[in-house]
């Protein structure tokens, strides 16, 4: 049982990691002038977007974030999954 827990956690561990690499390549991304229909950028967008929505949606509830210029919910999302990653160790057997 010990095993599998270990496996499971390290399982979430690199998933974590992996989709906190590809936000950061797409915040890199959207700094290029690179054209949005390409297959890279679909892909990043496709992958990390459903992460950011709900986050997104939150935020829209205040009338602060939601009249604000700035869209904020994908650093919290960043956030979230950082602070995400720094718990699971203590889950870790």
């Amino acid at each position: 049982m010990r095993y599998i827990v270990y496996f499971i956690v390290n399982g979430v561990w690199f998933l974590l990691e992996l989709l906190i690499l590809l936000m950061v390549g797409r915040a890199v991304l959207s700094w290029l002038p690179l054209d949005e229909d390409s297959a890279i950028f679909r892909f990043l967008y496709t992958v990390t977007e459903p992460l950011v929505v709900p986050v997104r949606m939150l935020l829209e509830r205040f009338s602060f974030f939601r009249d604000s210029p700035l869209d904020i919910s994908y650093a919290i999302t960043m956030l979230l999954l950082f602070l995400l990653q720094e718990l699971l160790p203590a889950v870790r057997i």
